[in-house]
């Protein structure tokens, strides 16, 4: 996610408002968001029969960022809109 949906997203959830927002509540807020997307979409899989493992989210800041992605098989990006915000979601399969 963006930038400015971070913050857009903090304020709705924390209700809290600048100056007093930091960087640290929206990194939370940011990784609470990724644990329960990660952890409903992971239900949704094994209610289908498929097991499945998910790692820690980490939140990272940055424009250029790369991920090494060696031992998937199969990746996917899913782009959402929120509030006008374009969100991405990056599923990475492997067999392991």
């Amino acid at each position: 996610m963006g930038n400015r949906f971070a913050y857009h997203a903090a304020k709705r959830i924390t209700g809290i408002e600048d100056p007093e927002l930091d960087d640290d509540t929206v990194r939370d807020v940011c990784g609470e968001l990724a644990n329960m997307f990660a952890g409903t979409f992971k239900n949704c899989m094994a209610n289908l029969g498929l097991p499945s493992t998910l790692t820690i989210p980490t939140i990272m800041q940055g424009k250029r960022m790369a991920i090494n992605t060696a031992g998937t098989n199969d990746q996917f990006r899913f782009t959402f809109e929120v509030d006008g915000f374009p969100i991405f979601a990056d599923l990475m399969l492997s067999d392991n």
